[in-house]
């Protein structure tokens, strides 16, 4: 599942083929959030339901929710985080292809190997969820330092403003 947060990074960051899309649709993206977070969950529930196709609907909902969620705070991490955050999840990524026998050759894989690959990528994702809240909570401190009496939790989850001195 986690592979979905990381493929849903990488479409977002093709963002550059909008410009095939209509005028009006490129407007909407542009200027409307609730359309482009409408993009995202459908993008990801896309993804989740293509990685999990014995899986009720009503199961594939919550886990597009879940990871959506999920998504949306690594949006609110420390930029050194989601760097790390990106590279961690791009690796558990590589291990579930491994693991599918997407990138192995005709090969089987021993059992041990299986269990060493599912450990491994049970200690990742543990780190991932540790990283998120590690990465959120430093994003809210320097939000705070930086906003002072004017910081809100409404303004940090839903607002997105950058900063164009970003170094």
């Amino acid at each position: 599942m986690i592979d979905s947060i990381f493929i849903l990074y990488l479409i977002i960051s093709a963002n550059f083929l909008a410009q095939l899309f209509p005028c009006k649709l490129r407007y909407l993206l542009s200027n409307n959030m609730i359309v482009k977070h409408v993009f995202s969950v459908m993008t990801l529930l896309f993804f989740v339901v293509s990685a999990n196709t014995t899986t009720s609907f009503s199961t594939l909902i919550k886990n597009t929710l879940i990871l959506y969620i999920w998504f949306m705070l690594t949006t609110k991490m420390h930029s050194v985080c989601v760097v790390i955050f990106l590279i961690v999840s791009g690796f558990y990524y590589i291990l579930q292809l491994y693991k599918n026998k997407k990138i192995v050759s005709s090969e089987e894989i021993s059992n041990d190997t299986m269990q060493n690959i599912e450990y491994l990528q049970r200690i990742l994702f543990i780190s991932l969820i540790v990283l998120t809240i590690i990465g959120v909570i430093l994003y809210v401190i320097d939000k705070k330092n930086e906003y002072g009496e004017n910081f809100t939790l409404f303004n940090f989850l839903f607002k997105i403003e950058c900063n164009d001195d970003v170094t």
